[in-house]
């Protein structure tokens, strides 16, 4: 492997110049003593990604573009991707210290580990269904609870109102396994309420922050349609608008598809934050 190394300094003096080269050839040596260590020739990526896992070898970019370019190493994205979803479900189960909680992690988690094994499954959709789970046996631990109640749910639901579908997969498990009797799905002028809450902050944050210049101005029309319109999934970049008072209320006149929509500016917020959503959707707002 000396010999590899070698040839990895004179293709970095030629990448990167003498000076670059001298002060990034050190650090890499480790990458290269791991390999001598543990295989004694160059690695496959398959053996690198088992033996670094995709961060580091984010870190050792400069080694990987060399054993690419002169080593035959091949970059397995799918491999990559796994690997990467496969570190966070590991970080997810680790999350969970309490003795209780960790064992009904890990049962659920088994519980998901079947669904991939029969193709019903990914590892991300595994990833995807912990999450809310660990944030519902946090929020079950912070309460005093022995397990998930249903006070906890519903507060979980109210802080965290998008994860409502991600969430009932793991309250069916705790219903049928443990034999509890949690209402799985909440009162929807609830759930409308929590939503509505959580567009609000986001606008009132957005005050508190507020900035001059287009990539403010952009990102507040997108969270005002969002709480005015309903319109959620929008590009702030994407976005056609124009400066417009309506009834002396400083705002914007947004394009969205065929409709011309209006929210108001920062300064108009404050005399329109009784405002119902969706009450101002219209072809033309001056109209």
């Amino acid at each position: 492997m000396s010999k590899a190394f070698g040839d990895f300094g004179a293709w970095l003096l030629k990448e990167t110049g003498p000076q670059p080269a001298a002060l990034k050839i050190h650090r890499h040596f480790m990458f290269f003593s791991e390999m001598e260590k543990h295989w004694g020739q160059l690695a496959t990526y398959e053996q690198l990604l088992e033996s670094f896992g995709a961060s580091g070898l984010r870190k050792a970019e400069l080694p990987m573009r060399w054993l690419r370019a002169v080593g035959g190493v091949v970059v397995d994205e799918v491999a990559r991707e796994h690997h990467t979803e496969m570190r966070r479900v590991a970080d997810l189960l680790e999350s969970v210290v309490e003795p209780n909680f960790k064992d009904i992690l890990k049962r659920y988690h088994a519980n998901l580990l079947v669904k991939v094994e029969q193709g019903g499954a990914s590892v991300r959709s595994v990833r995807l269904a912990l999450r809310p789970a660990v944030d519902l046996l946090h929020l079950a631990g912070s309460q005093g609870a022995a397990m998930p109640t249903q006070r906890t749910l519903k507060h979980f639901w109210h802080s965290s109102p998008g994860q409502l579908a991600a969430v009932t997969g793991f309250v069916n498990f705790l219903n049928r396994t443990f034999g509890l009797k949690l209402e799985s799905r909440p009162d929807k002028r609830l759930m409308e309420k929590a939503r509505r809450q959580k567009k609000e902050k986001v606008l009132r944050l957005l005050i508190r922050e507020r900035q001059e210049g287009d990539a403010f101005e952009r990102k507040w029309i997108a969270a005002a349609l969002a709480y005015f319109h309903g319109i959620s999934k929008v590009s702030s970049q994407r976005l056609t608008y124009a400066a417009a008072d309506y009834k002396a209320i400083p705002g914007f006149n947004v394009t969205h598809g065929d409709d011309l929509l209006w929210v108001p500016s920062c300064d108009g917020l404050p005399r329109f934050g009784d405002a119902k959503e969706g009450s101002e959707k219209s072809s033309r707002p001056d109209q």
